[in-house]
């Protein structure tokens, strides 16, 4: 449930922890002391990790990058450096399938900031809710457009067919996972 969700060329390290398990585990146990310590100016945690080598994403020329709820911590740390340093592929894709629209909230910089740029695309979509018309319909929650539903992730997988040099990358349940992993090997 601990995932490092900012960007490496942030001038801080986010964390986002999904809370899991009950009372007495230690996320219930760490999401408390820092409740308890709300008043205080900053936390001191012990780290360790990553581990491994991030890929070059230069190599590139197109970044697709889908995830299913809290799977999009990583995914957001991938899409937020690469629009910080702006030296990579052609275009990067967000694809976010979250059950609720106020999960956008969680990366609303990011995201807001991403729709007014041509090489870096939204593709959020909302599962969870019931529509105010129907699936497949557009809306806006604080200036982040999405769509109500799910996405076709073989469509999205197949549309990289034209890049000399697509990149994938999924973190999500395993339905979603599966997938993305057959579009991408069929293409």
């Amino acid at each position: 449930p601990f995932t490092l969700s900012g960007a490496p060329s942030d001038r801080r390290i986010q964390f986002d922890i999904k809370a899991m398990g009950a009372e007495g585990t230690f996320a219930a146990r760490l999401r408390r002391l820092a409740e308890d310590r709300v008043a205080l100016e900053s936390l001191d945690v012990a780290v360790e990790g990553p581990y491994g080598c991030a890929p070059s994403y230069i190599q590139y020329d197109a970044v697709l990058l889908v995830a299913g709820g809290i799977g999009v911590t990583p995914c957001h740390s991938i899409f937020r450096e690469l629009y910080i340093r702006r030296d990579g592929p052609e275009t990067v894709t967000l694809l976010w399938v979250a059950r609720h629209r106020r999960c956008f909230e969680l990366f609303g910089a990011t995201l807001r900031a991403a729709t007014n740029d041509e090489a870096f695309r939204l593709a959020l979509y909302v599962d969870g809710e019931k529509p105010r018309d129907a699936w497949g319909e557009a809306d806006v929650h604080q200036g982040i457009p999405f769509t109500h539903g799910r996405p076709d992730v073989k469509r999205a997988v197949a549309d990289l067919a034209a890049c000399s040099s697509p990149y994938v990358f999924v973190c999500g349940p395993p339905r979603l996972s599966a997938a993305c992993a057959a579009a991408a090997l069929e293409h």
